[in-house]
């Protein structure tokens, strides 16, 4: 029985074996969901220090706050690094900011002010690209305080009086700003000093929806007049920008019946772009009573969409068909909802085993082994069928990439649901009229997480390099070699 904790440690092992000869270092590449704007940390320079006026102007900013636990340092580590860095280099084009929440820590405070500061005359340069992922325009003090018992810390105690750095923020700017008498928010500096007029890609990606002052003095003022890539969760936000202006729409969270069909007819006729989906370990159920076959109409140039298909034992063929009937669509990102129903509903009850779950453990009578999965599997033959049966009967333009997606994709380490860390990916395309597929964690309805995938390219290496195994025969080869080891290990310490 594995504890979750351990879970995490597997991504270490490609630094543990990227010396190793028969292991290519880009089998670890575990690729992000389309259009995934947070940063990773190959864009950030650690052996840098903290930037400071003197310092060369960069063209783009990468900034996660509070810096990473384990990191030796970040070249912007908290807001008033940004901002000088922002109000003194006319030149920079990109400012990509993450902001997460922590830990119990009264020295952690300012990391969790992401208020800019109040600077007379000080202005921005003209960004073409904004994100501000987990950004709350504002302040800390936009939320009351949760009353009863905390949940704290990386132990999670459970305490009456630990109070976490947001709730310290708070009564802290609630304080300042009432003694001040002031309506000063976060957002209101940013639309003193930032030039939105030039700004072409926005993302703010956040749980609640924005602010009704943020959809009003923001997407309502004209001031996007040239923003062509937007990612948010808010219909106001959408319904509230001039009609048919962007090409490309990202929304990934929870849905409403009906919304879609009204972003489509303020923006559709633009798009070429649509991802409108939500993560399984979100959104266990993805509203589908939006009818795919209105989507030539609503969104005739569509060229690349990403949305949640459902099914239930068998391919989703009218789903499928209304996607071939898009005459300008060539790529398509479609997530399948990996947990059965019969799953989904122990979930809600609170009744399936947790991260530490094997097939030993799971005493469910009716819900247990691989009928906790959906069918059919997101493997190799899935991927197929449906790249193929797109194909057939597309319309107009011919499709070149159909990409399967299902189960964990979500970021985040602190996962407790069986489902966690059981992922699938299937990418499909045509080379000389013939269909290839890349399979990625296909054997998750075995119990094994996709962190496993390159354990299990090396068994089937090894068994037959040259041939197309089933899942059959790929989890034979990696049991098997599973027991080889165990056998060496044991005869070392007979030695």
């Amino acid at each position: 029985m594995r504890l979750c904790f351990l879970l995490g440690l597997l991504t270490f092992i490609p630094a543990l074996v990227h010396s190793t000869s028969w292991i290519d270092p880009n089998d670890f590449s575990i690729p992000l969901p389309p259009s995934s704007n947070r940063a990773v940390a190959g864009d950030r320079e650690y052996d840098d220090p903290v930037w400071t006026p003197s310092d060369p102007c960069p063209q783009a900013i990468h900034a996660e706050l509070p810096c990473p636990y384990g990191s030796n340092s970040c070249r912007f580590n908290n807001i008033s690094t940004i901002h000088s860095a922002l109000v003194h280099c006319p030149r920079i084009e990109e400012l990509n900011l993450y902001t997460a929440d922590g830990w119990c820590s009264d020295n952690h405070v300012e990391l969790f002010n992401h208020t800019l500061p109040i600077i007379h005359d000080a202005k921005y340069p003209a960004l073409k690209k904004l994100i501000l992922d987990g950004y709350r325009f504002g302040g800390p003090w936009a939320e009351e305080p949760q009353e009863g018992p905390k949940v704290c810390g990386m132990n999670m105690r459970i305490s009456d009086d630990c109070g976490t750095p947001e709730d310290y923020a708070l009564v802290q700017n609630m304080r300042r700003e009432r003694s001040h008498q002031t309506e000063h928010t976060s957002l209101t500096a940013w639309l003193k000093v930032m030039d939105w007029e030039q700004l072409e890609e926005l993302s703010i990606n956040w749980a609640r929806n924005p602010e009704r002052v943020l959809v009003q003095e923001l997407a309502g003022s004209g001031r996007l007049k040239n923003l062509k890539s937007l990612d948010i969760t808010s219909l106001d936000f959408v319904e509230a920008l001039d009609n048919h202006t962007l090409t490309q729409l990202r929304w990934v969270g929870r849905t409403a019946e009906g919304e879609l069909e009204s972003i489509l007819s303020h923006q559709g006729q633009s798009l070429r772009k649509l991802e409108y989906r939500c993560d399984e370990t979100m959104c266990s159920e993805f509203l589908q009573a939006f009818n795919l076959s209105t989507l030539p109409a609503l969104a005739p140039n569509l060229e690349h969409i990403s949305i949640n298909i459902p099914r239930n034992g068998s391919l989703p063929v009218d789903h499928l068909r209304a996607l071939a009937s898009m005459p300008n669509l060539q790529i398509a990102d479609l997530f399948f909802r990996m947990q059965s129903d019969c799953h989904a509903k122990e979930e809600a009850l609170g009744i399936v085993p947790d991260c530490m779950w094997s097939p030993e453990d799971d005493n469910s009578e009716s819900c247990n082994g691989t009928a906790r999965y959906q069918l059919p599997y997101v493997n190799r033959t899935t991927g197929e069928n449906v790249f193929n049966y797109i194909r057939d009967h597309k319309q107009g333009k011919e499709m070149q990439n159909v990409t399967l997606w299902s189960g964990d994709w979500a970021p985040g380490w602190n996962k407790h649901s069986i489902m966690s860390w059981k992922r699938a990916r299937v990418a499909c395309t045509v080379d000389n009229n013939r269909t290839i597929c890349d399979a990625e964690g296909r054997l998750y309805y075995k119990g094994l997480p996709a962190k496993w995938d390159w354990k299990l390219r090396y068994a089937s290496r090894r068994l037959e390099p040259e041939v197309e195994l089933t899942d059959e025969q790929l989890l034979d080869a990696y049991n098997r070699m599973d027991r080889e080891e165990e056998e060496e290990q044991r005869q070392k310490v007979g030695r």
